[in-house]
């Protein structure tokens, strides 16, 4: 297992894009709508480091209170698995309340357990 991105909670996607670039990151994966989170999501990269860079939508009622609770910082380590059979899966682990909350991600399943 190895980590594969830190996602960072960021207010504004443009603000953050540039100071990212300052420190020397690129842009990896231009900025995607998810409707089903309610979020505006880009990944950037500098070498083998990687950050998702996670804009809460208006409407987006879970990461606007996250937002506002922890303003523009780190909330999940994103990890990359051997899924079994040759398949990748991806291990998120983040803390967005006293609970830890851990999200395998496949392309076969998606599936969150709460701790």
């Amino acid at each position: 297992m190895q980590v594969h991105h830190i996602g960072y909670l960021v207010s504004d996607m443009n603000e953050a894009v540039q100071e990212f670039a300052k420190l020397g990151y690129s842009v990896s994966q231009s900025t995607l709508y998810d409707p089903l989170r309610l979020i505006n999501i880009c990944f950037m990269r500098n070498d083998a480091t990687v950050v998702e860079l996670i804009e809460p939508a208006e409407n987006c009622r879970l990461f606007t209170k996250l937002q506002k609770r922890i303003g523009n910082a780190p909330y999940h380590i994103g990890y990359i698995t051997d899924g079994g059979g040759g398949t990748m899966t991806y291990l998120i682990i983040f803390k967005m309340t006293d609970t830890c909350s851990y999200s395998l991600h496949s392309p076969q399943r998606h599936l969150v357990i709460s701790a």
